[in-house]
């Protein structure tokens, strides 16, 4: 069966939409056709973008106090057909908390990125002692904080945007829809699943060891014979 993966990018855009909108309520007197999600082929690659469709350039999403903004999530996402062709992958994705369009905290993930952790932490703020540090043991670097890619487990383990959105919510308390905790946590799940399958399928020896030696499963070898482990995939920061 041949993978079709505008299909795929349609419904991960689906499980967005319901995602974004049943967490973060919209702005009044806005027109809610700019925080729809949209998803626009790009080349072998889908964009999943906030706001295109009506706005042709990616839009944020206005985050809530008390039904005033006061701040914006900005999402982007590049949707690729995985090793195999058969499951959608994240080849890069940018979530990111703005004020007055400048930046605060960035989630980047770029799955072909060598010279920082694959995915990371920006933080676009200034701490005295931490530049200190940097600029004294490390002459390449700026001193910036905001230029200090914090690393969160690399591609298989790292936050997902219901980890951001929590964050929104709990920390800065945010305007969030009555049921946004559930939808966050359903969301976890489905996401945590889809990693652990994607870590499986990088790691099929342990996946092995612990169903047969710790659970007590009955394993059978595929007849081709028994994937390898993708090392390069476990040992990337």
């Amino acid at each position: 069966m041949t993978f079709d993966l505008a299909a795929a990018a349609g419904e991960f855009g689906e499980e967005l939409q319901q995602l974004l909108d049943a967490v973060l309520p919209y702005e009044e007197g806005v027109d809610p056709e700019l925080r729809q999600v949209t998803v626009t082929a790009s080349g072998l690659a889908f964009a999943v973008e906030i706001g295109t469709a009506k706005a042709k350039e990616a839009k944020a999403i206005s985050l809530l106090h008390k039904g005033n903004k006061v701040a914006e999530l900005f999402i982007q996402i590049r949707l690729v057909a995985d090793s195999v062709d058969r499951y959608p992958a994240v080849a890069k994705s940018k979530f990111e908390l703005r004020v007055n369009r400048h930046p605060l905290l960035r989630l980047d993930f770029d799955r072909s990125m060598h010279s920082a952790p694959g995915c990371h932490w920006n933080i676009h703020a200034e701490r005295g002692a931490i530049t200190n540090l940097l600029v004294r043991h490390n002459p390449d670097h700026s001193g910036e904080l905001s230029k200090l890619h914090l690393p969160v487990g690399g591609a298989r383990m790292r936050p997902c945007i219901e980890d951001l959105l929590q964050l929104l919510v709990e920390e800065f308390r945010f305007d969030a829809m009555s049921g946004a905790r559930q939808a966050i946590e359903d969301g976890r799940i489905k996401w945590r699943r889809r990693q652990l399958a994607s870590m499986v399928r990088d790691d099929p020896e342990e996946a092995v060891r612990v169903l047969r030696d710790e659970l007590g499963y009955e394993i059978m070898s595929p007849a081709s014979g028994a994937p390898g482990v993708r090392f390069d995939r476990l040992r990337r920061w």
